[in-house]
């Protein structure tokens, strides 16, 4: 399931500071996985951590006149749930709420 994307450019790699309302636990394993140059492991398996989270948004087709058919509108706001392990399916906050996930 473990899947590496692009490496970044050797400028870029560096790794993020974290937030100061971490858990604890999840701090250390990826301050641990940041010396071993590694990906860190969920605290609750022990599996390399993949993450997943299901968003909301709200879609609209609203008639386009002009074109003579519908045209998509998102809202703005959208909702989510609470991130999670995709190998044990813990739902943990903390699995996003550090600077090394990006959106």
């Amino acid at each position: 399931m473990s899947e590496d994307i692009a490496p970044e450019t050797q400028g870029e790699l560096q790794w993020p500071e974290f937030y100061d309302d971490i858990d604890p636990d999840i701090a250390a394993e990826f301050k641990l996985a940041q010396r071993e140059a590694r990906q860190p492991n969920c605290i609750y398996c022990d599996h390399p951590l993949e993450i997943g989270q299901t968003f909301y948004t709200d879609l609209r087709w609203k008639w386009n006149a002009a074109s003579r058919g519908y045209q998509k509108f998102e809202d703005r706001d959208s909702d989510c749930n609470k991130p999670y392990c995709l190998n044990c399916e813990v739902h943990d906050w903390d699995f996003t709420n550090n600077r090394w996930v990006r959106y």
